[in-house]
């Protein structure tokens, strides 16, 4: 057995059971009427958090009736304790401590709400051992620091304000600090470095601060009358960005300053900034946005932000005193339909277009070049992708999501198409050099590079082995979708696909591949279970073969 088939053979099977209240009749002729407190009791698993050591899971219970439990289980003796209300549960980096949010009863929320009085939540703090738990009145966050050690507790903000009071807990001391006035607050992933933003009353104490976990110690990074936003630390490092707004009376829009610091413990105090953004084609120039948070590639060379087109005062809209019309006018060439506008309003006033700033070199590259379309920067950090939907305007009103796929060089600007009409396309590979996509029939492969095309199933499908094709999806759309999105393995060389029942590893060179489960021979399907979210890079997301891997079996 090879070893993927080793990794895979270790399963974690997610089940859904329904089952009935303990002192419900078994006699089949005695059916009582099931009454809306009945009903109240079923219950629906909610998401699982596992320890980073695998002794300690956790799990809500969500009820009809809102009863909600939090479930911990685990230790050497395998033993479940039930928290009501509990919510949001987080481990910590040692496995030592479970922190959650404790919400409010249901009564207790119906009278709050009928005296007109905030719901807030509580907080608390498990030793998964012990069993000793600190708890914290009026939370609304909390987060543990990746590197272990420490946990800051966001407290809720006074009425009117913007900011509040959060507290930080040293886990190995028992001890705990207070800061007031936090806009925001992000630790490093790789020291107990947190670094947070304040608004003061008036501007005089608006700033970014550093705490350092490791000396106890409170340094001021920047301090002015400007609001500071958007912190952003570099994966694996003491790299540190963050927006300054800037206000100019002739726009309507609010300007960031970029700033950033470098090994900011022992690098230079002052901070590296950027502002000017020369992009061609925006008559009225183009602002750094904070609606996009800023990004680092890798290796620190560059930070990626995004930008928006600048609104003179005189264009902004103005109030009038005038009824607004309720006439809707509908038209052919709308490619989305008015309530569609109207729901994702405030989503296009935030699209921004993407731009990488050189940091040594003090240069700005764009890259994106349509707030409406999604840009992408590869893994390496030396291709970035956007995607083209304006050729295909008619298409997207029936849900046919056409679009063409350009290729951006990060270091140049240059722009060159790669792909033209395609429906179903998916993530770059762990390595940056190649985009997939479905035909309706094969998964393609294309090399960003070369522009080389391998049709990776086309031996598997002409011979009948496999079919990826999702023949129950019933939308009206000339070109079927594949079974679920692929994976890529974690070194880049397999695309991890899925038939009606199994999962497949497709080779790179067209030769076809293998499959890893046997799932259509019981009729039980198995798909991946992730544990890496959504965010991160593709090669965080990716597989790795050579260590277990989890799937789902239904």
């Amino acid at each position: 057995m090879s070893r993927a088939h080793r990794s895979l053979s270790r399963l974690l099977t997610v089940v859904a059971l329904f089952a009935l209240p303990l002192d419900a009749p078994l006699s089949a002729q005695a059916k009582p009427t099931l009454t809306p407190k009945d009903l109240g009791k079923w219950e629906s698993l909610g998401a699982v958090r596992l320890a980073p050591n695998g002794a300690w899971m956790s799990y809500t219970l969500t009820r009809g009736n809102d009863e909600n439990d939090l479930r911990l289980r685990g230790g050497a003796r395998d033993t479940t304790v039930s928290i009501p209300y509990g919510l949001s549960p987080a481990f910590s980096a040692d496995s030592r401590w479970l922190a959650y949010l404790v919400g409010v009863a249901p009564k207790e929320r119906e009278r709050l709400t009928k005296e007109k009085k905030p719901i807030h939540n509580a907080f608390a703090l498990r030793n998964v051992t012990s069993g000793e738990t600190i708890a914290i009145q009026d939370v609304s966050a909390f987060a543990f620091n990746p590197s272990g050690g420490f946990l800051s507790v966001s407290k809720y903000a006074a009425e009117g304000k913007k900011t509040n009071d959060v507290l930080v807990l040293d886990l190995m001391k028992g001890t705990r600090l207070s800061f007031s006035n936090v806009a925001e607050q992000s630790w490093s992933d790789v020291n107990p470095l947190m670094a947070f933003t304040t608004i003061v009353d008036g501007g005089a104490g608006n700033g970014v601060q550093l705490f350092d976990g490791a000396t106890g110690s409170v340094r001021v990074l920047e301090s002015s009358t400007a609001v500071y936003r958007a912190l952003s630390w570099r994966p694996k490092s003491e790299d540190l960005a963050v927006l300054r707004a800037v206000i100019d009376k002739e726009f309507a829009d609010t300007a960031h300053v970029v700033l950033a610091w470098r090994a900011i413990r022992t690098g230079a105090s002052a901070p590296q900034t950027f502002s000017a953004i020369p992009f061609p084609g925006f008559g009225g120039g183009v602002r750094i946005a904070d609606y996009r948070r800023p990004t680092w590639s890798r290796d620190g060379r560059l930070l990626y932000f995004g930008v928006r087109a600048r609104e003179p005062v005189a264009t902004a809209p103005t109030k009038s005193e005038e009824k607004v019309s309720d006439v809707e006018i509908w038209h052919t060439n709308d490619v989305h339909a008015i309530p569609e506008q109207r729901s994702a309003e405030q989503r296009d006033l935030r699209a921004t277009m993407l731009a990488a700033w050189h940091v040594s070199d003090d240069k700005v590259v764009q890259i994106g070049s349509d707030p409406a379309e999604t840009a992408t920067v590869l893994d390496g950090d030396a291709v970035a992708t956007e995607i083209d939907r304006k050729p295909y305007a008619f298409g997207q009103k029936f849900g046919r999501r056409d679009q063409d796929l350009w290729t951006v060089n990060v270091a140049t600007g240059q722009r060159s198409k790669l792909l033209t009409k395609v429906r179903y396309a998916f993530a770059a590979d762990p390595t940056g050099k190649r985009v997939s996509w479905f035909d309706g029939r094969d998964y393609w492969i294309i090399d960003v590079g070369t522009g080389a095309r391998t049709n990776l199933t086309a031996k598997l499908t002409a011979a009948k082995r496999a079919d990826f094709v999702d023949r129950d999806d019933d939308h009206p759309v000339d070109v079927l979708p594949p079974i679920g999105a692929p994976a890529w393995t974690k070194d880049g060389a397999s695309l991890l696909v899925y038939s009606d029942y199994d999962l497949w590893a497709l080779s790179l060179d067209g030769s076809g591949g293998r499959k890893l489960t046997d799932g259509a021979r019981d009729g039980v399907q198995h798909r991946l279970v992730s544990f890496a979210g959504f965010g991160g890079t593709a090669a965080d997301r990716a597989v790795d073969l050579t260590r277990p891997v989890y799937l789902s079996l239904y």
